[in-house]
């Protein structure tokens, strides 16, 4: 287990340090593994609909807050037992670690590995000094969380008590003590962040700001007005004079609620023509970041258009 902590704590060093170059990378990695986790649960529930026991609606929504310096990331999606927490947060996989690790040494990272072994969660470090993970599984009563800081070779999991969660994961950041990583809690920086690394998510994003909601209320002045109006004419006519109805009128009021993020369709869903025409540029053109995009239908779409992306990643990623 020692070597397996090391191993964890080194290779988020060498991610954070060597293989992004944008920290808001982060983001991308979280929502694509959300994602994921997504399709997995809607996978599942088709084979066996007594998986949307614990919930129907599959989404991800994301919540910053600027006081407390914390992003959080929530999806519906499968979720992860306390086995499934150690195999796939606790430890490294033996396979490949060492290639991986000799070729960061030799080539200073190879960035087309990375969706090969799954290191994009540790990007979260970026931005971040600790990282709080709940996960709950329709596979598992209980729920469970993960934890651990930038820079340690310790982790912990321990039963979560967190009762609104029936199934998915949640992703707490708290972000890290400088001006750029807390930056990241603005929900307007969020909201574009979200925009452009949403073109290949077919899950809904919602994320929570504010929001203006018509609201109809009662027109007082117009209301006396007609009553004025409606009394002078009872008079004149020798009638009792009667209520008038109420008038209304609209007024926009703001709001806080999750706003829907990525409302139009998919770029990877469309059609070859429409989608040559609205992609303009990759979609890891203004990162300066070569991964290419991780999951099939997103690596498809790539290949097809813009030959497979950055580093030769399209050949590594596509091995299964």
């Amino acid at each position: 287990m020692t070597l397996s902590l090391a191993l964890r704590a080194s290779l988020a060093r060498q991610v954070t340090s060597h293989l992004y170059s944008n920290p808001a990378i982060f983001l991308r990695e979280l929502i694509s593994n959300a994602s994921d986790a997504c399709d997995k649960q809607r996978f599942l529930a088709v084979q066996d609909p007594s998986e949307s026991s614990t919930g129907a609606d599959l989404e991800i929504r994301i919540r910053a807050d600027e006081n407390a310096k914390t992003i959080v990331i929530q999806d519906t999606g499968v979720g992860m037992t306390k086995t499934e927490l150690l195999e796939n947060l606790g430890t490294i996989a033996s396979s490949g670690t060492k290639r991986f690790m000799e070729q960061i040494v030799k080539e200073s990272g190879d960035a087309s590995l990375i969706g090969q072994f799954g290191v994009g969660f540790y990007s979260a470090f970026l931005v971040a000094d600790r990282v709080t993970v709940e996960t709950k599984s329709n596979k598992d009563d209980k729920a469970y969380t993960w934890e651990s800081s930038a820079g340690s070779h310790q982790y912990t999991i321990t039963e979560s008590d967190a009762s609104d969660l029936a199934r998915g994961t949640r992703i707490t950041l708290h972000l890290k003590d400088d001006g750029d990583s807390q930056a990241f809690a603005s929900s307007s920086k969020l909201s574009s962040l979200i925009k452009t690394y949403s073109e290949f998510i077919d899950v809904p994003i919602y994320l929570f700001d504010t929001k203006e909601v018509a609201v109809e209320v009662i027109d007082e002045e117009a209301t006396k007005k007609a009553q004025e109006e409606a009394d002078a004419a009872a008079k004149e006519a020798g009638k009792e004079p009667e209520t008038v109805p109420q008038r209304m009128k609209t007024t926009w009021e703001t709001k806080e609620d999750f706003v829907l993020q990525n409302d139009s369709k998919p770029l990877w869903t469309k059609s070859p023509k429409v989608g040559i025409q609205v992609a303009t540029r990759s979609p890891h053109e203004n990162t300066r970041d070569p991964i290419p995009p991780q999951r099939p239908a997103e690596r498809e779409y790539h290949a097809r258009f813009w030959g497979g992306g950055g580093g030769g990643g399209g050949d590594v990623l596509g091995e299964e």
